[in-house]
């Protein structure tokens, strides 16, 4: 319904009762497609309970999932690692689909070293942090969590 997400919002409120099915709402509000945004506080599981209550109860509504993503910088890699190469360290150490993440700026630095900068899912991106390091072709390479840049509109 273009343009009445107000209307929208309304008739999910009336059909989808969130206490009941016990999701714990974080936010409700508007897309800059003019969408409705529904975040949910308490997990993925709770997401697809809420979709699948959405949908039921409003067949014409259709349901997408966004996961939140850090940003993470990767330092030392030797000056011949590709982009493949981090790609594969990264599936290995987390298990991550290789649609999941984004490995990006993939570059030089002092020492004849790189650096590199992977946009991935919050869930993979702490086992990351939390571990450290990770080695990726010969290397052990260190890792640190990038600050989100603000989106001014």
């Amino acid at each position: 319904m273009e343009g009445k997400t107000y209307y929208l919002l309304g008739t999910i409120k009336k059909k989808v009762n969130s206490s009941e099915l016990r999701v714990d709402l974080s936010d409700v509000g508007q897309t800059k497609k003019e969408e409705v945004l529904i975040a949910v506080r308490n997990g993925s599981d709770k997401v697809d309970i809420l979709k699948r209550e959405i949908t039921g109860k409003l067949p014409d509504a259709s349901t997408t999932t966004l996961v939140d993503k850090k940003i993470l910088h990767i330092k030392g890699l030797d000056e011949v690692t590709t982009v493949e190469e981090v790609a594969e360290a990264i599936i290995w150490e987390t298990s991550a689909a290789s649609n999941s993440f984004t490995v990006r700026a993939l570059r030089p630095v002092f020492g004849n070293k790189q650096n590199v900068t992977v946009t991935i899912a919050a869930a993979h991106a702490d086992r990351l942090l939390q571990a450290g390091k990770i080695k990726i072709g010969w290397m052990k390479c260190t890792i640190y969590e990038g600050e989100r840049e603000t989106e001014c509109f």
